[in-house]
């Protein structure tokens, strides 16, 4: 009986040794000169990524979708232009991300934890808008339509752990759509084309 037992709990201790084996993508962001910064990313696996970095304001100051999958990143970004002030950078992986902040002030750059959190998914097919999102913090979530920086409407997606909604949206005119869906912790965008 002793040593069935051993065997349970060592097998135990393995299959959580194993979960622990796989690591969780990595992203650093250090200094490389005067404003400018070395932005990183490292994971086991490949996928396509989206690098965003923006403003206090909700402004983008810079936007890159890989087309192919990747398993590590490296982009150098000068903060010049953009001045002194506080800089969220995120890296999408599947409907994954990591955050991290960047504060700028006289010359001075700090980079504040790493945040991982889960992205939305969206499926544009035929003007119907499919939206996918797991959201962790069981929160109210909002998604508000943009065309062109004009605010168009706002929905409540609601507040359950698993939201699942479909939004037709080939009524709205032909253009380009900011959509963003904001839940207790960060703001999501997404650009959708008619």
């Amino acid at each position: 009986m002793k040593t069935k037992s051993w065997v349970l709990t060592t097998m135990a201790f393995l299959i959580v040794a194993i979960g622990y084996a796989h690591k969780i993508p990595k992203m650093n962001i250090v200094s490389a000169e005067q404003q400018k910064v070395l932005i990183t990313y490292e994971a086991q696996f490949a996928s396509p990524l989206e690098i965003t970095i923006m403003n206090d304001d909700g402004d983008i100051l810079f936007v890159n979708k890989t087309q192919k999958s990747h398993s590590e990143y490296e982009k150098e970004f000068n903060f010049a232009e953009a001045g002194d002030g506080k800089y969220n950078v995120c890296i999408n992986y599947g409907n994954q991300s990591i955050n991290r902040l960047v504060s700028i002030s006289n010359n001075k750059i700090i980079t504040g934890d790493c945040e991982r959190m889960y992205e939305p998914c969206f499926s544009l097919q035929n003007g119907k808008l499919d939206i996918s999102f797991f959201n962790a913090s069981m929160k109210n979530v909002n998604m508000k339509i943009y065309k062109n920086g004009a605010y168009i409407s706002e929905l409540n997606l609601g507040n359950k752990m698993e939201i699942q909604k479909r939004i037709n949206m080939s009524s709205l005119i032909n253009g380009e759509y900011e959509l963003v869906l904001t839940d207790f912790l960060k703001e999501h965008r997404y650009f959708v084309q008619l």
